[in-house]
């Protein structure tokens, strides 16, 4: 598995996070507490276990590629690309690839985001490795997560037939890709076990995806074929050809216009840790249901989510909310609503105030 390659998509900016995560330290760079490594560390360590740390690639901006050496000592700043200009995930993986593809003609790679939280790692390195298996016979595979709640914030993968078993894994059909539903539509589909949290982990190989890319984005591949030979040598050249790219996800780009892709059912004990809300299905607990990070006061208080590491806190018959305290702001919010912290970044910015994004 030599020609093997990890890429790590490290670009995002975690608004949902907010206010811990900002533009200049997102999500990905943070620790959920104090003496855990920060998301990016844990994804590095979890994937050092099945790939070579010098086949471990890092996508992102300029801004971000100083803060991914620093947390990942070990790797080289060649095995860090740097996009141009953010344009959402197709670019930035068409881009990556045609860069492995440069220095291994043969690559499989499999692509995730940094951010997530995998507690099952056992099983996330023995379903990596049946994924290489599939996609080197020229498909392109997906890892679903097996959903244990009716989840509207996720998109879901809605699984065909079992097409074959590896090593005691299954690998089945994609019959669809679908986007984030209503409640209603999601407690429908818990209900009938044919739906996969997609969790946006890729394998494919660097031949396939730029094949694929090829045939329905011609213009955005053939202008990453030039910046990849321009970076480097012409970075301001390079910038303004990729500003000419259009800002599409890989998913709407191509997954979702691709037949024949597989997807392998997983139970990961995965998190996005996409929200506030999602720290009570990492963290510790109190016997109340309570995440309490910091020195706070907590009576009569249930299924909270309290973190204030330098004021105390004091919450009285709260329940089922996020209060979360930093230097400069203070975010107070039922958990229901921890998917609409993007809107307080959204009127942030318009409002002037940069400093707190």
């Amino acid at each position: 598995m030599n020609n093997y390659y990890a890429l790590v998509m490290a670009g995002g900016s975690g608004t949902r996070f907010w206010p811990l995560s900002r533009k200049r330290l997102p999500k990905q760079f943070l620790r959920l507490k104090d003496g855990y490594s920060s998301l990016i560390q844990m994804t590095h360590t979890r994937l050092k276990n099945t790939f070579s740390p010098d086949n471990i690639y890092y996508v992102a901006s300029a801004e971000y590629s100083k803060l991914i050496k620093n947390e990942i000592r070990e790797i080289d700043e060649s095995n860090i690309i740097v996009e141009p200009l953010p344009k959402n995930t197709a670019p930035a993986i068409g881009l990556s690839a045609a860069m492995i593809h440069k220095r291994d003609e043969d690559a499989v790679i499999a692509v995730m985001p940094s951010d997530h939280f995998i507690q099952n790692e056992t099983l996330f390195s023995e379903v990596l490795k049946v994924g290489y298996k599939v996609a080197a016979n020229d498909n392109i595979v997906t890892i679903g997560i097996t959903p244990d709640r009716p989840e509207t914030g996720f998109g879901y993968i809605k699984k065909g037939a079992e097409l074959e078993t590896i090593d005691g894994i299954s690998v089945n059909g994609v019959e669809a890709f679908i986007e984030k539903p209503n409640r209603q539509k999601a407690i429908e589909y818990l209900s009938t076990g044919r739906y996969l949290w997609n969790a946006g982990i890729f394998i494919f190989t660097a031949k396939k995806i730029l094949s694929e890319m090829g045939k329905l984005m011609p213009e955005t591949l053939d202008t990453i074929f030039k910046v990849r030979d321009l970076i480097g040598k012409d970075p301001k050249k390079a910038e303004e050809l990729f500003s000419t790219i259009s800002s599409i996800s890989i998913d709407y780009g191509i997954m979702e216009k691709v037949s024949g892709i597989r997807v392998i059912p997983a139970d990961l004990k995965w998190s996005d840790v996409g929200s506030w809300g999602a720290i009570r299905d990492i963290l510790p607990k109190d016997e109340y249901g309570n995440v309490n990070i910091g020195e706070n006061i907590l009576i009569d208080c249930q299924d909270c989510v309290i973190r204030s590491e330098k004021k105390t806190v004091a919450a009285i018959g709260m329940h089922s909310v996020a209060i979360i305290v930093t230097d400069d702001a203070v975010l107070v919010t039922p958990l229901e609503k921890c998917q609409d912290v993007k809107k307080v970044v959204d009127e942030l910015d318009k409002i002037g105030k940069k400093g707190l994004i």
